[in-house]
């Protein structure tokens, strides 16, 4: 018998008495024993294959749930965004309203710079979202409007 054979029935642990002696009248028995000492203290981890595959589909079970849980967080996050801009977007173009009570008079500058001087018992409103389109003003009551010269009323 060669000598690889002799060697892989050794491995195999499958030699016969008379093999045997062949085997250990090689050459390389000396650093064969050896290295099967040494190697002894690797032992592969023996896994259950079921048991990891589980596992396996644990792990992405949970990732396809985080990843819902992700979805629903944006989606908050996107509709709190929605409210607060509506919220923003509908005081911003609210009228801007001043009153006054009796015997109060109040001065008040609109955003072409025209000074206003409410007089008793009178509400001024107008929009200044929406001045530079339209400087509807509405007023109840009485009021004194002094313009700056480079505005003329249109």
């Amino acid at each position: 018998m060669n000598k690889e054979d002799l060697i892989q029935k050794w491995l195999d642990h499958n030699l016969n008495p008379t093999e045997l002696e062949a085997f250990k009248k090689l050459e390389d028995y000396p650093s064969l024993i050896k290295l099967d000492q040494e190697l002894a203290g690797f032992q592969s981890y023996k896994m259950d294959e079921d048991k990891v595959f589980d596992q396996v589909l644990k792990s992405i079970e949970s990732k396809k749930r985080s990843s819902g849980k992700l979805i629903s967080v944006l989606s908050k996050i996107a509709a709190i965004l929605v409210i607060g801009f509506g919220i923003y977007f509908y005081t911003t173009t609210l009228d801007t309203t001043t009153s006054t009570i009796v015997s109060q008079q109040k001065t008040m500058v609109l955003p072409d710079a025209s000074e206003v001087k409410l007089n008793a018992m009178s509400t001024l409103s107008f929009n200044e979202f929406n001045w530079n389109d339209s400087r509807d003003i509405n007023l109840n009551g009485e009021a004194f409007l002094r313009l700056p010269k480079e505005k003329h009323l249109t």
